[in-house]
């Protein structure tokens, strides 16, 4: 004997709560205390670091039915047990990064924000245009 449970599809409905929830969470996790660090004082100076938090986040979902394989009824269910099979599915992803960018310092004598500088991506955006000009030389030379 065969039995088949069949659950109704996921639909926006029922997604809704998992996602509101998720982007609440989101939205307290880059608030203002993931932008700004807690201010580190030493005699008449104090830093506060400052960095940059980004976050993405993707949901979804789908189910539908189609008729059975003929090769599916012949294993020995009834015709209406094989009439049509149904799929779901459900999906999220999500990540998040966070970078220093500056260090506000305050002194008694003013208030200087200096920024801190990515070496990394500096390199990056450097050699990025010396491989994008030497393919424009190159093919202004061909031409």
């Amino acid at each position: 004997m065969t039995t088949s449970v069949t659950r109704p599809a996921p639909t926006s409905a029922a997604l809704a709560p998992l996602m509101e929830r998720t982007i609440t969470r989101l939205t307290e996790v880059a608030g203002p205390n993931a932008v700004f660090g807690a201010p580190i004082t030493q005699g008449d100076t104090t830093i506060i670091p400052c960095c940059r938090v980004s976050v993405g986040l993707g949901f979804g979902g789908g189910g539908g039915t189609a008729p059975a394989r003929a090769e599916d009824a012949d294993g020995g269910a009834s015709a209406e047990q094989a009439s049509t099979s149904t799929g779901e599915g459900v999906g999220g992803g999500g990540g998040s990064q966070g970078r220093p960018v500056a260090a506000i310092i305050l002194t008694p004598g003013g208030v200087q924000i200096r920024p801190i500088v990515d070496v990394t991506r500096v390199a990056f955006a450097g050699m990025a245009t010396a491989v994008a000009l030497a393919l424009l030389i190159g093919r202004a030379l061909r031409d």
